[in-house]
């Protein structure tokens, strides 16, 4: 199965007001000359919108529609994502890393629900230009 491309331009989309977030804080910069600026922290001048992930689960062949994606790093709190109904889900990752990977909800065999079990990893690279594209086909 492949990702649609409404699910890229999507991604792409969510990729772009990252990086234009960061040229319009380096424009509000050189407008003002020297004004002091709020809300444009240097992170966010410098944030790479790298590090796009979409992805689709199925069980069995059947597309899931509803349910949570849950993304485990090495360190620090999770990150759920939402399911859509079009068996698809997507994410901007800030860090780069190796995420172990939860999947939940109804018609989803319960043994994804842990990420120790689930045996689902994705390794992210944040300065990569290319979505990374995971397609879960899982069995029951």
């Amino acid at each position: 199965m492949t990702v649609s491309k409404n699910e890229q331009y999507r991604l792409l989309e969510f990729a772009l007001v990252g990086k234009l977030r960061g040229w319009v804080c380096w424009l509000g910069f050189a407008v003002s000359a020297g004004a002091m600026m709020i809300g444009c922290s240097q992170a966010e001048v410098s944030s790479n919108p790298g590090g796009a992930l979409v992805g689709t689960i199925h069980v069995d062949g059947q597309p899931i529609t509803s349910g949570t994606v849950i993304f485990y790093p090495r360190s620090g709190a999770p990150i759920s994502r939402e399911i859509l109904e079009d068996a698809s889900f997507t994410h901007v990752f800030s860090e780069s890393g190796t995420y172990q990977v939860a999947l939940q909800g109804e018609g989803i065999p319960a043994k994804y629900g842990d990420p120790e079990s689930s045996g689902l990893v994705v390794e992210i690279d944040t300065a990569s230009t290319e979505p990374i594209i995971v397609e879960y086909e899982l069995g029951s």
